[in-house]
């Protein structure tokens, strides 16, 4: 089930209910900007659900992640594929947006200084502890870049989007705690030469109740290497 909702004027995050995925979609005059789109057969027809009930069609497609492009080149073969690499580009359909980079290892955000809304990809998520796949610093560096901006509404790849300063101050400073204290465990087990397998196992064992174990034991193993 796919949930539609306006976040700004011309701005709507198209929710899918059942993972919370959030693809964006920005309207303009000749056309719309789509951002992050699933690539799951539900959520690309919800896609073109939604250009025919706005009477607009798919003229870019943005990603603020590292994605294979091709099949949404395929299904929207008349539109601009915008990869998260291309910094600055002038989006047809978007005009004000453009892919701002959150830090220097390829975190991309797409961000509008008008509309004070940015589409920052797989961070500061409402519902889980960060994925620090791509590097704990380097994600440290993307809060930090964020925070710097000028923003009123922050729209993760997954989740409810966050609203206010408020409330992004405080997914920001969440993020932070959570990495840097997971830095500071890694680096004191490794200063006591514990192997991994010792402290993912203890890990498992004292947060064998939380939520996320499964995921903060892999950011322990991301951390460590």
């Amino acid at each position: 089930m796919i949930e539609g909702l306006e976040i700004a004027a011309e701005v709507w995050v198209l929710r899918t209910v059942e993972t919370g995925r959030n693809t964006g979609v920005i309207l303009g005059e000749s056309g719309s900007t789509v951002v992050d789109p699933g690539a799951e057969t539900e959520e690309i027809n919800a896609v073109d659900r939604f250009m025919v009930d706005m009477e607009s069609k798919v003229e870019a497609v943005a990603f603020t992640g590292n994605v294979d492009v091709l099949p949404f080149i395929a299904k929207w073969p008349e539109a601009s594929a915008i990869p998260h690499s291309d910094l600055g580009i002038a989006h047809p359909a978007a005009p004000g947006w453009e892919m701002t980079p959150l830090n220097d290892t390829g975190r991309m955000g797409l961000y509008s200084k008008k509309s004070r809304i940015i589409f920052c990809g797989d961070m500061l998520r409402s519902d889980t502890i960060p994925n620090l796949k791509s590097g704990l610093d380097g994600y440290l560096e993307a809060l930090d870049r964020i925070e710097a901006l000028d923003i009123k509404v922050v729209v993760p790849l997954y989740g409810v989007e966050a609203r206010g300063k408020r409330e992004i101050k405080a997914r920001i400073e969440q993020d932070r705690s959570y990495t840097l204290s997971l830095l500071r465990h890694v680096a004191t087990a490794r200063a006591a030469n514990a192997p991994l397998e010792r402290v993912l196992a203890v890990a498992e064992q004292v947060y064998e109740d939380y939520p996320h174990l499964q995921a903060h034991l892999r950011n322990i193993e991301y951390a460590w290497s």
